[in-house]
């Protein structure tokens, strides 16, 4: 970690002292670009190297108390570099980790109670979502409502089999039969 920390030292300012032209730092794992960082940011898919480069982005912020030199280094917007610094001065380490995209709360979700009533009406009855909603109308919920909450639930039977299942069922019963043929064709 020293040596990697040396080495964007060297590089920061090679790249300050040239605004541009870098020179290749000896010993430098990240190797000799034309450009300050060997990689771009945005780019970036694997969470792992997300998180340990915006733990080096900080600890660079830090060396050099500039979000514009940190954000010409490491290739991303000087906002980027201003978000996590202030999301690690936060929540310290796990600031960094990306956070949760899932909504906070689903208001147009249909209540626990309704969709409760629904299974408790199919487990009874049996019926399918249009025959639910014609025998029971006061059902707050539409007919498409109703399959999607049966279907999460897995109460709907698929009755359609796909075409490569139905084929290799073929087969089989072919195999089975073929020694009855007479002349085996």
């Amino acid at each position: 970690m020293q040596n990697r920390k040396n080495s964007l030292k060297v590089k920061l300012l090679d790249y300050n002292n040239g605004r541009g032209a870098e020179k290749s730092a000896p010993n430098n794992p990240v190797g000799g670009a034309s450009m300050p960082y060997n990689y771009n940011y945005s780019m970036i898919a694997d969470k792992n190297q997300l998180f340990s480069i915006r733990k080096e982005m900080v600890s660079f912020y830090k060396e050099t108390a500039s979000f514009r030199n940190t954000a010409e280094f490491f290739r991303c917007n000087f906002k980027t570099v201003m978000k996590f610094v202030k999301r690690h001065e936060k929540y310290g380490l796990d600031g960094l980790r990306n956070e949760k995209r899932i909504p906070h709360s689903s208001p147009d979700r249909t209540p626990d109670n309704i969709r409760g009533l629904v299974l408790l009406i199919r487990e009874i009855t049996g019926f399918g979502h249009d025959r639910m909603k014609n025998e029971f109308p006061y059902l707050p919920i539409s007919a498409s409502t109703i399959y999607r909450i049966l279907k999460r639930a897995c109460k709907v039977d698929s009755h359609r089999k796909h075409k490569a299942k139905k084929k290799n069922d073929l087969r089989e019963i072919k195999k089975k039969y073929k020694p009855l043929l007479s002349n085996g064709h």
